[in-house]
């Protein structure tokens, strides 16, 4: 279940990571915090 875990998360983050910098070209800000948190939530419960 770790492995599993870990691969999804490292897909997640690079995922995210990837849209960060998108969005951060295009002149928005970080995420907050919380929506960081939310997102994560949300995977972790989909297993």
């Amino acid at each position: 279940m770790a492995w599993l875990l870990d691969e999804v998360l490292a897909d997640w983050s690079k995922r995210a990571a990837e849209a960060v910098a998108a969005d951060r070209a295009t002149g928005h800000g970080p995420p907050a915090t919380a929506e960081v948190t939310r997102v994560l939530t949300q995977v972790v419960l989909s297993f």
